[in-house]
């Protein structure tokens, strides 16, 4: 059967690359337009025709099948559901999942050239945002590194990053899709060096993990290449700097003052007394926070100094009195009145601005991000609150998850029952996180778990693996790379609950998984 409309076949075709460029350079910039493409490249597949001869591929390609077997189980759990709100909310969401895989696995395969369009363009897209944002980033008109993303997750967009990054590498120096001509071919290196830079400038830990993981996985493959030992030493040079910065920042955080607490001083240099509170362990760059603490003088100093007065909240809604206290800590000065004169005004303005470590004005270094994490994680240790904090929140988050799970081991909450079971979880179980920030699990497979029970997360994990081994593709170099990414972005992030994280993993996984020609990848 011919197109329904009667539109010539070539059309058709020239539809379907538009529509798969539109989705996956459009991924970090509009969440209407990447709706709008997969809505028509749906609607194109539907007007092409062809059943007969998409069904018989469907049956003979049952992976597809089974892959669509994840949108499935969604279905399955609008019946043991109460909130059929959330759930066709959820559902539509995921569509991509279900659409997708069919359109992309029932086309014919993408051509060499095709499947060049599409990435090379993909690539450049990222190319230009993170231009855009870096020239932003220069001229202060962007102040905090995930700002680079826009008003979208800085964490997907470190996962795009990647997967540029691996594209690039793929069309230069793996057979047989290798780039040919030496200018695209520099090109590709070049982008692929600024990119792993770009990951760094962005500080997102989930993309610099990730891409450790890649580094891991390129070295693996490089060391298989005789004829290629420079690229191999590249990749290997770059994870033992990566390896032994992240072992040099760990032992500079955890250096900590020796003081003999038996001893402190009880009077300020104004004979007004200190608090000490030694039982709290909390430090700012190896300084106790919670000892020499004199709050007349604190407040009586600091009103002089700055208009948002000491019982008032800093510019990021943190009481300032906290924030000052932190901030002094970090530069090894009393909280006292002495401490505050010592301050200048500089210091001043980062303190109103929220800024709890002066270590935090370079916006530039990677050390703060890393500092951030241990701190969180040591503060929440200590019987912290994890409020507003973004690593040890996810504690939080899996901790109440791992109660919903307890109870609902087997078949699970059900597609909609998400938001309804974490409030109740967390009014139960005593959680200090408030408002907003009772969030979901920001875990995939745990959010999986605990949604479909053991039943379902199997059946998921099943329809995740089982099409790359029934395609041949486990020993594909794109697919795999690809597939590191999108198996790791899962575990820090809820990565198909949102439209754009569902629409990239369908759309990655589809095109490496169906959309591509099995050929022998193999690095020159």
């Amino acid at each position: 059967m011919q197109s329904i409309i009667f539109i010539p076949e070539k059309f058709h075709r020239y539809f379907y690359i538009l529509a798969l460029v539109t989705i996956a350079t459009l991924l970090m910039h509009s969440n209407y337009i990447v709706g709008a493409a997969t809505a028509l490249i749906s609607a194109n597949w539907f007007l092409e025709g062809k059943y007969k001869n998409k069904f018989e591929i469907l049956m003979s390609r049952k992976s597809i099948l089974i892959f669509v077997g994840i949108f499935v189980v969604h279905i399955i759990g609008l019946f043991y559901t109460s909130d059929f709100d959330y759930a066709l909310k959820d559902l539509k969401i995921k569509l991509p999942l279900f659409a997708l895989p069919i359109i992309i696995g029932t086309s014919p395969k993408l051509s060499k050239k095709e499947t060049k369009l599409i990435l090379y363009l993909f690539i450049l897209s990222i190319f230009v945002k993170t231009i855009i944002g870096f020239i932003l980033f220069l001229e202060d008109k962007i102040t905090d590194s995930s700002q680079l993303a826009g008003n979208y997750s800085h964490i997907r967009y470190s996962l795009l990053i990647n997967i540029a990054i691996i594209s690039a590498i793929y069309f230069s120096l793996v057979k047989p899709l290798k780039e040919k001509n030496k200018y695209i071919k520099i090109s590709l290196i070049v982008i692929t060096l600024w990119l792993s830079a770009f990951i760094f400038i962005l500080k997102s830990l989930t993309g610099i993990i990730v891409f450790i993981f890649i580094l891991i996985y390129f070295i693996y493959k490089f060391s298989r290449s005789e004829k290629k030992l420079l690229a191999f030493i590249f990749p290997s040079i770059a994870f033992l700097s990566i390896l032994i910065y992240g072992i040099f920042s760990v032992s500079k955080y955890s250096k900590t003052d020796k003081i003999d607490f038996s001893k402190l001083e009880k009077f300020s240099p104004q004979k007004n007394k200190y608090e000490h509170y030694i039982e709290r362990k909390s430090r700012e760059n190896g300084h106790f926070v919670a000892i020499y603490i004199c709050k007349p003088e604190l407040e009586n100093e600091w009103n002089k100094r700055s208009k948002i007065k000491f019982n008032q909240n800093d510019n990021l809604n943190q009481k300032i009195s906290s924030t000052l206290i932190r901030y002094l800590s970090s530069k090894n000065l009393r909280k006292d009145s002495l401490g505050v004169s010592k301050l200048t005004n500089q210091d001043v303005k980062n303190i109103e601005n929220g800024l709890t470590n002066y270590i935090f004005e370079n916006k530039w270094s990677l050390y703060n991000k890393i500092y951030v994490a241990l701190w969180e994680t040591e503060n929440y240790r200590n019987g912290g609150s994890p409020q507003n904090h973004s690593i040890t929140q996810r504690f939080e988050f899996l901790r109440i998850a791992s109660y919903i799970i307890k109870d609902n081991f087997l078949i699970g909450i059900g597609t909609g029952d998400l938001k309804i079971e974490f409030a109740d979880a967390y009014n139960k179980h005593n959680s200090k996180l408030t408002g907003k920030n009772r969030l979901r699990a920001h875990n995939q497979y745990v959010t999986f778990f605990l949604t479909f029970g053991i039943l379902g997360f199997s059946l998921i994990f099943f329809s995740m693996f089982y099409a790359p081994f029934f395609e041949k593709k486990y020993t594909d170099f794109l697919f795999l790379a690809i597939f590191i990414v999108l198996l790791l972005s899962m575990f820090n992030e809820d990565t198909l609950e949102t439209q754009i994280g569902a629409t990239m993993f369908a759309l990655f996984y589809s095109l490496s998984v169906f959309g591509i020609e099995n050929e022998i990848a193999e690095i020159e």
